[in-house]
């Protein structure tokens, strides 16, 4: 990786919620995950966020697709969108995951982004023909815009409320959701808002 270069991260797997990781961040369920003994060699999100933080690049842009995947969003700028509008708020987790990446900041200029499937409590639902929804109307988003809008613009504007009214709709046809919604979250540190792809 160059000082110049972008990283997207990509991530599609199973999710755990907080209470499935050491750190109580949460984490992706892979192929090889044990519950058995601590799992040592398992990363949660807590650890893969101080991880794509601290490469030595100018941005990066992880996009996960995994229930629970707004775990990890936490300890950064957090886009909301209520009836109030849109606006941003300051995620507070536990302060270990700015050591990861101490020296990661607005002053240095980069641009560090997270785009969740669904919040911290929710599902990330799949629709049977064609995937999940998140990822689909992400991908949609993306090719329309052919690097035009910011990732932020897309997410915030395009894919969460279709996101959110698709699953909604999912919810209402099976008649036994405990979740009524997934809500993708949009996240940043230093200049992430501004990523294009």
């Amino acid at each position: 990786v160059a000082p110049d270069d972008m990283v997207v991260f990509a991530l599609s797997a199973h999710g755990g919620p907080k209470d499935s990781s050491i750190s109580g961040y949460g984490a992706p369920i892979l192929a090889d995950f044990s519950r058995r003994g601590d799992n040592a060699s398992a990363l949660d999100f807590w650890e893969l966020q101080g991880l794509c933080k601290a490469l030595p690049c100018q941005q990066v842009l992880w996009v996960i697709d995994t229930c629970f995947s707004g775990n990890a969003a936490r300890d950064l700028v957090t886009v909301e969108i209520s009836a109030q509008g849109v606006q941003a708020t300051q995620g507070i987790g536990g302060p270990d995951a700015h050591r990861v990446a101490q020296g990661f900041g607005p002053a240095e200029g980069k641009a560090f982004a997270v785009v969740t499937a669904a919040s911290s409590e929710e599902v990330s639902w799949d629709n049977p023909v064609h995937g999940g929804i998140f990822t689909v109307q992400l991908l949609t988003a993306l090719r329309a815009a052919q690097g035009r809008k910011s990732i932020e613009q897309l997410v915030v504007k395009e894919v969460r409320p279709k996101v959110i009214q698709q699953s909604r709709d999912i919810c209402r046809r099976r008649n036994d959701c405990t979740m009524p919604q997934q809500t993708p979250v949009f996240a940043y540190a230093g200049l992430g808002n501004q990523i294009k792809l």
